[in-house]
């Protein structure tokens, strides 16, 4: 199951990629040139995954902006 969610931080849109998964156990992030990728276990809540992404949301933009600032 994925879907597209957006979130704001600083001016800046972060739109990421919701995968859920029964055997997944923790949260993580996945950053790509191109989208970002956000796995979570099929039990947390909505609430807990957007407060996880906006905590990490300073590291998420840099890295973001480093991987599409690379050459091809």
């Amino acid at each position: 199951m994925s879907d597209l969610y957006e979130l704001s931080y600083q001016n800046k849109s972060i739109l990421f990629t919701l995968t859920k998964s029964a055997k997944r156990r923790t949260l993580a992030i996945q950053i790509y040139r191109d989208k970002v990728v956000v796995r979570a276990p099929s039990a947390v809540s909505m609430r807990q995954i957007v407060a996880f992404v906006e905590e990490k949301a300073a590291w998420v933009v840099l890295q973001h902006e480093k991987l599409a600032s690379l050459p091809k």
